[in-house]
Order: C-alpha cells, then sequence, then structure tokens
C-alpha cells in the first residue's frame, strides 16, 4: 500500500513509548516495527523521523509537528538530506552499500540522520550481513527504523540490537475513523472487511472491494450452481489478475464462515448451515482452500484454477 498518514489512528501504546524516547534525549539508535500490512507501521515511523530531523526536545503523544513545517514535505517526498528509505524487497547489495557509506557522514541539516528500512523481513543474506556490520556499532546521530510484516523473518542478530515495538490491527471503528481521513465512501462496510487494515481497506475501495466481497459472499453462502457463476464471471472479466485482492476477498468469506460454524459469530449467510456440517471437517477444508491459495500464489500458478479450485473444494460438503 504504501500510504502514509499524518495523523495517526491508534497504536496509542506504541506513540507512547516513542515520545518518551524523544523527551528522554536518548534515542536508541536501532527499532523495529513489526505487525500486518496496512495497519499504519510505515505511517508511525516517518512520523518518528519528521520528529527526530525536525530536532524537537519534546514531543506529546501523537508526535504532533506544526503543519507549516518543512519537514513534512522534505520526508514524505523523501527530499531531506539526511532522511534515506530503502526497500527490502527490491535494494541490492550496492544499493545498501551506498547508504551505509552515505550514514556513516555527519549529519548535514539536522542534528541526527534517520534511516527507514521498509520489507525488512526480506533482506536477503548478503544485505542483512552487511548491515549487521553497522547496527553493531551504529553511526553517532543516526537512527535506524527497520519496519517489517513478521519478525520471523530477521535474522536473531540484528533483532537483538533492536526496541521492537509489534503493531496490532486497528478496530473496525479505527479503520472507518482513519477511511474519513480520505474521504471514502462506504467507510463502515470497508472497515468491516478489512480485518483492522487501512490500507487494505483503501485498496478493496480503488478495486471495487465492496461489491466483490458481496459477490463472493452470496456465492460462498447459495448453492454450487450459483458459485458456478461468479466464477465463471471472474474469470470473463480477468479479475484474477488482481489475485491479491481475489484471495484476500475469499479469506475474509471463509472467516465469516468459520466463525459462523463455530458459533462465535452467526452471520445471515451462513446461519442455515449450523448443525447440518462437522466442524472439524468444514475446518479442514477452509485451511486447505486457503493453504491452496497462498501456495499457488507463491508458486505463479494459474490464477483461474486456483479460484474455481477453491469453490470445489468448499462444495465438498455436499457430498454423502
Amino acid at each position: 500500500m504504501g500510504f502514509k498518514q499524518r495523523k495517526i489512528i491508534g497504536h496509542r501504546k506504541q506513540l507512547e513509548i516513542i515520545a518518551k524516547s524523544i523527551n528522554s534525549g536518548k534515542v536508541f539508535p536501532v527499532w523495529i516495527f513489526s505487525g500486518a500490512d496496512g495497519i499504519g507501521k510505515t505511517s508511525v515511523a516517518y512520523k518518528f523521523a519528521k520528529c527526530l530531523l525536525a530536532d524537537l526536545d519534546s514531543v506529546n503523544e501523537n508526535l504532533d509537528i506544526p503543519d507549516d513545517s518543512k519537514i513534512h514535505n522534505w520526508v514524505d517526498n523523501r527530499t531531506h538530506p539526511d532522511f534515506f528509505v530503502m526497500d527490502g524487497a527490491s535494494s541490492s547489495i550496492d544499493e545498501a552499500r551506498i547508504l551505509m557509506g552515505k550514514v556513516c557522514k555527519a549529519p548535514s541539516l539536522s542534528k541526527r540522520r534517520v534511516v527507514i528500512i521498509e520489507n525488512a523481513d526480506r533482506l536477503n543474506k548478503n544485505i542483512c550481513n552487511s548491515l549487521l556490520k553497522i547496527l553493531e556499532e551504529p553511526p553517532r546521530d543516526t537512527v535506524f527504523i527497520l519496519v517489517c510484516a513478521n519478525v520471523g523473518g530477521m535474522p536473531i542478530t540484528l533483532l537483538s540490537r533492536a526496541i521492537k515495538l509489534k503493531f496490532s490491527p486497528l478496530s473496525q471503528a479505527e479503520v472507518e475513523l482513519a477511511l474519513s481521513l480520505f474521504d471514502v465512501g462506504n467507510a463502515s462496510v470497508l472497515a468491516s472487511i478489512a480485518d483492522g487494515s487501512v490500507g487494505d481497506a483503501l485498496y478493496l475501495h480503488e478495486n471495487n472491494g465492496v461489491d466483490l466481497f458481496q459477490n463472493f459472499l452470496n456465492a460462498f453462502s447459495s448453492d454450487y450452481e450459483t458459485s458456478n457463476k461468479v466464477v465463471k464471471h471472474i474469470i470473463s472479466n480477468k479479475l484474477c489478475d488482481n489475485f491479491s485482492l481475489i484471495k484476500q476477498l475469499i479469506i475474509r468469506v471463509l472467516k465469516i464462515y468459520t466463525d459462523t460454524i463455530t458459533e462465535i459469530k452467526v452471520d445471515d449467510h451462513f446461519s442455515e448451515f449450523i448443525g447440518r456440517v462437522s466442524i472439524d471437517r468444514e475446518m479442514k477444508k477452509v485451511l486447505q482452500v486457503i493453504s491452496n491459495l497462498n501456495r499457488g500464489e507463491a508458486l505463479m500458478l494459474d490464477k483461474n484454477g486456483l479460484v474455481a479450485e477453491a469453490f470445489e473444494i468448499f462444495f465438498e460438503r455436499y457430498e454423502i
């Protein structure tokens, strides 16, 4: 998603920890922000960077900076001479070495240099090794903020040198509030299907996700003939080209179904199935569908076939 908000919704504990660090005058040099995509980690990282580059001695718990500050544009546009961003998913070892060389120099405009490494859990081994060398003895007045989805994909030696902040998905109300800042219609519906991610909600909004979700929900809660029509519609309109969206919506529908059959939450679309299914058997099928979608995406298998297979597996419940 990659969007950054100036106003942060949620994550009060994380903001408080960062504010206390800044106000203490002793900011730790290495931070790791982890959590699901699209929930605001990167927005918090950019706001943290702005506070550091603005040379603020004290901040409130919202990390607020005056709206007329030039720091906003300098950081948002990555034009501040003491601010650097690297993408762990695409950067080469040469780019990493050039960056490491730059941060070893004294700041030119602010009192500190700030480095944000996005997708830090996807750094290749050579870049990790190069990074570890500099993180063992971080350059004076340089702060590294590593943003990732899963700390499990990062070397233990790197984790041991950082303050780790875990970010949780937002509540439905927080997602809806965040969407109001973007003047998005259907905010309440989007918030209900975005699983705590503002980024996912915006992605769904931009890709007609609400209508697609409703079609999927109707298809999974009807009969095989209806579901087959939905599959044909998706394939004929090349919607599977946006497979990450389709996969997300299928998994969201299956989550609603799982909640229903385990009686965590009874959804009108699936209520008729309660008492007619074996929960253990249905759970195995749901997990199989999700596993097949994830594996198929990773292996770049036929996307149309993966969607059709998901419905085939789901509707096996009618077999005697």
